[in-house]
């Protein structure tokens, strides 16, 4: 079975996770430090095509009031580019308050808050990726 990537796109690193092949478990798997597009993709094309990738969530930072801002506009833009780079189909899910529930979880685990920036966009995307996977469940 093939899996899910999904993708927290934060302002200097893009966060990573992916399904298991069941469908039913989310993983962080890594951060791509933010760079040229062109570079960000072809890491991108790489795990896309490595892991069997056969969809990609991409988180929308919506404000609390589920209006787009600056960033969801920057992101519009980013999974547009990724679109044209990829056959594989990219939804794009609300993403409101994972970055937080990402910190929390990270103090949870005694992580430093000074050590937190290389390991929150990972684990907000897992968190994405986990709620989308548990939703699909629930809709079986």
């Amino acid at each position: 079975m093939s899996r899910i990537l999904a993708i927290d796109l934060g302002e200097q690193r893009i966060g990573l996770a992916l399904s298991d092949p069941t469908g039913q478990i989310a993983g962080g798997i890594r951060t791509i430090r933010r760079s040229l597009r062109d570079e960000e993709m072809a890491a991108l094309k790489t795990i896309i095509a490595t892991e069997e990738v056969e969809r990609i969530l991409v988180g929308m930072p919506l404000s609390m009031n589920g209006q787009p801002g600056v960033q969801a506009e920057l992101t519009r833009r980013w999974v547009e580019v990724l679109r044209r780079h990829t056959d594989v189909p990219v939804e794009v899910l609300d993403e409101r308050l994972t970055s937080v529930q990402a910190h929390r979880s990270l103090d949870s685990m005694g992580v430093k808050r000074k050590r937190h920036r290389q390991h929150v966009d990972a684990v907000a995307a897992t968190l994405l990726l986990q709620g989308y996977l548990d939703g699909q469940r629930k809709d079986v």
